[in-house]
This record gives structure tokens, sequence and C-alpha cells, in this order.
């Protein structure tokens, strides 16, 4: 069983880094500003946590035997029986749902950091529109 739970969780980390991958190519790619690009992985980040819970809650034992997970394992490294199929749709929903919980807090992280951001950048510009210039030319007016 340790196999499957290891094979599960490195996946899972992959899929985590691919998503995590094409968040960031998005935001690179199409230029946006840091708290519209927080906001974007957030949201994505949120996105992600949703189809692991959808996954985990579609989970059934039939389908950890046809799936890809059960394939990456050799044969005599597989959990023997019906038991063991139960055994690997529980470790696999664990670990997704654990994987789905980091992410949402990722998302909350990721919002609050472009809630904070989006706030600090307007508060600056604002501050630069109510300051009086001062020129050159009116420097001898002193």
């Amino acid at each position: 069983m340790e196999n499957f739970r290891e094979t599960a969780f490195y996946l899972t980390v992959w899929h985590a880094f691919l998503a995590t991958l094409v968040t960031i190519l998005l935001i690179v790619i199409n230029d946006f500003e840091p708290p519209t690009a927080l906001l974007i992985a957030a949201n994505l980040t949120l996105v992600f946590a949703l189809v692991l819970i959808a996954r985990a809650r579609r989970l059934t034992e039939q389908r950890i035997a046809r799936g890809k997970l059960w394939l990456a394992l050799p044969p005599n490294r597989r959990p023997a029986g019906d038991a063991g199929l139960r055994m690997a749709r529980h470790v696999l929903e664990v670990t997704w749902l654990r994987f789905a919980r980091a992410a949402a807090a990722l998302a909350i992280v990721l919002s609050a950091l472009a809630y904070l951001s989006h706030g600090s950048g307007q508060a600056a510009a604002a501050h630069v529109r109510n300051t009086p210039t001062i020129f050159a030319s009116d420097a001898h007016l002193d």
C-alpha cells in the first residue's frame, strides 16, 4: 500500500506543478498587472482544488482499477483483491482532499495578497495625483 500512497502523492504533485505552470504562463503571456495576476492565480488555484474535490467524490474502486495510477504500478506492487482496491480508493481520496485543502488555503493567501496590493497601488496613485508639482519656472516665485 505504501507504493500506491507514494505514487498517488507524486502524481498529484505532478498535476499541481502542471496547473501552476499553466497559470504562470497565462499570466506572463498576457502581461497582467500584479493585483490582477494574483487574483487570476487565486482563481485558478481554487479551480484546481474544486477539480480535485470533484474527482475525489466520483472515485470508485472500478475507476481505480482502470485509472492511470493503478496502471502505473507494477502488478506485483498493487494492493491485492477488493480490500486492496477499497484501501487504494481511500488513500487516493485522502491524498486528493489534502491537496485540495492546501490549494484552497493558497487561494485564500493569493486573494489576500491581491486585495492588499490592489489597495496600496491605488493609495499610492491617489497620493501622487494630490501632491502639488513644483516646476523649475515656479522656483523663482519664492
